[in-house]
């Protein structure tokens, strides 16, 4: 990892691709290194499972991938939600039957 000249972005290698990539645009908790580090990792599994692969194959296969994982959880989290508001509103009619 290096710093780059204006210090807004970093440089980072991706299964030996150098890029630039600005830290800052991470939030939520969420550390540039571990965006890298698992970019890297599912690039290198790709990789490993199918040597022939070109870089710009394993990119593209990787952020499939990534999105796949980022649309599932999204979707269990909205599910998860909309069962936490059912549950909330039964428990709130039980509490307000018994208040009656």
């Amino acid at each position: 990892m290096m710093d780059n000249k204006d210090n807004s972005y970093r440089e980072y290698e991706v299964l030996g691709l150098k890029v630039r990539y600005r830290p800052e645009a991470v939030d939520n908790g969420v550390s540039a290194q571990d965006v890298i580090g698992l970019v890297n990792c599912e690039m290198g599994l790709l990789k490993s499972a199918s040597p022939g692969l070109s870089r710009e194959e394993c990119a593209v296969l990787a952020a499939l991938k990534l999105a796949q994982d980022y649309i599932s959880l999204k979707e269990e989290y909205k599910n998860s939600l909309q069962k936490m508001d059912t549950i909330s509103s039964e428990i709130l009619g039980v509490i307000e039957e018994i208040k009656s």
